[in-house]
């Protein structure tokens, strides 16, 4: 799941995963935010209600965000930033590799359904199969959300990795 963590922000835990997952841990079960309420319905929907907090990593897809000074909650990236981070450098692409994930949600909004056509090339996938178009919605809360899923066959996994993106 991408998505900074709120309230956080400008805040680095480079070498404390622990503490930024324990923070998204708590977010996750207390706040009332429209973020944390996705997670939670997305969450109880593929784990139910036990404790799936060994399987789930929390990063950004876009690794050098720009926030504001004033509010960190503003994000000020641009579209050059965006695309020399996901498509040129490609990290998101690698550190999925290297997570070797079942699942991965993006919460993007609709701004980057063009950079992540290409996960499937990007990290090697033997297969990918749509699910949903990209202009699937479902409802989460009082939302109608976009939903685009596609099912993956990867080399790190017999079971097909999801890929879902998320949007308001």
């Amino acid at each position: 799941m991408a998505n900074p963590i709120e309230g956080i922000l400008g805040i680095s835990f480079p070498q404390e995963y622990l503490i930024q997952h324990i923070i998204s841990m708590s977010l996750c079960k207390c706040s009332n935010r429209a973020y944390w309420s996705y997670t939670r319905n997305i969450i109880e929907q593929l784990y139910g209600q036990g404790d799936p907090w060994d399987h789930i990593a929390f990063t950004n897809i876009i690794k050098c965000t720009n926030v504001g000074d004033n509010d960190p909650s503003k994000d000020k990236t641009n579209a050059n930033m965006a695309n020399l981070c996901i498509r040129d450098l490609k990290v998101i692409f690698h550190e999925i590799k290297r997570l070797e994930p079942k699942t991965v949600i993006f919460y993007t909004f609709s701004l980057y359904k063009e950079l992540l056509r290409d996960i499937p090339q990007e990290i090697g996938a033997l297969s990918c199969n749509a699910i949903t178009s990209e202009s699937h919605t479902v409802t989460c809360g009082k939302k109608l959300l976009g939903w685009w899923e596609r099912q993956m066959t990867t080399s790190w996994s017999k079971k097909r990795p999801h890929s879902y993106r998320r949007s308001s």
